[in-house]
């Protein structure tokens, strides 16, 4: 992946072709095993954060670089086609399938947490968001650099699992499940969002709030 992506940068330099890519991420991220939460740190996810990573490392190195590089910190991206995506999928893709199979949503939640109300705080995006920012960043061509995709209101898992319950008119049924940071190895605190970053470059539009990005996902995509 790492050598693969420095061919990619190497080729948009030399043809003076616009490069946007994902940068290593700012937040944790989950997988529901089917019994259990689990931190992607321990899972497939951890080899790819890491060349992420390396590979935003290798990039602020370059002298020959392409007429604009981007690289986005997406803290999780949620919309459709997400069931090809394996245990690598949204929390929110997650939380419904959860009901589908159960009629029941479980969260993680964590004892001694700094967080609000023992639950991590994670930033979601809908999918629909993040591919008019890149629109905007090919059109406009403003400072390369690395930037921050969020929507910027961080949500614990429970306000996922509420919104879906309310979207399908059904009682909530909500089950916590205790985790613990030796566990998971999760940094459990409430992010600082760098969210000015894109305003900086002057892109101005709203993004999809979450309740409207779950109703649009699952109203179109999740319950065919």
């Amino acid at each position: 992946i790492l050598e693969f992506s420095q061919r990619l940068w190497s080729c948009a330099a030399m043809n003076r072709i616009p490069l946007l890519f994902a940068a290593a991420s700012t937040e944790a991220k989950w997988i529901w095993t089917g019994q259990e939460w689990m931190g992607q740190e321990n899972g497939k996810m951890a080899l790819c954060e890491q060349m992420k990573w390396q590979f935003d490392q290798w990039v602020l190195k370059q002298r020959v670089i392409p007429p604009l590089w981007a690289g986005f910190a997406m803290p999780e991206v949620y919309g459709p086609n997400e069931e090809r995506m394996g245990d690598a999928a949204s929390s929110v893709y997650q939380l419904f399938r959860q009901w589908q199979q159960g009629n029941r949503i479980i969260i993680p939640f964590y004892e001694n947490s700094e967080t609000t109300d023992n639950e991590l705080l994670m930033d979601r995006i809908f999918v629909k968001d993040v591919v008019t920012v890149f629109t905007w960043f090919m059109n406009h061509l403003p400072a390369s650099g690395f930037y921050y995709l969020g929507a910027g209101y961080p949500r614990p898992f429970s306000a996922v699992a509420k919104i879906i319950f309310s979207i399908l008119r059904q009682e909530e049924k909500l089950e916590f499940f205790p985790s613990s940071k030796e566990k998971n190895q999760i940094p459990y605190r409430k992010i600082d969002l760098p969210l000015n970053s894109l305003r900086r470059v002057g892109y101005k539009k709203n993004f999809t709030p979450l309740e409207k990005g779950i109703r649009i996902f699952m109203r179109d995509f999740l319950k065919k």
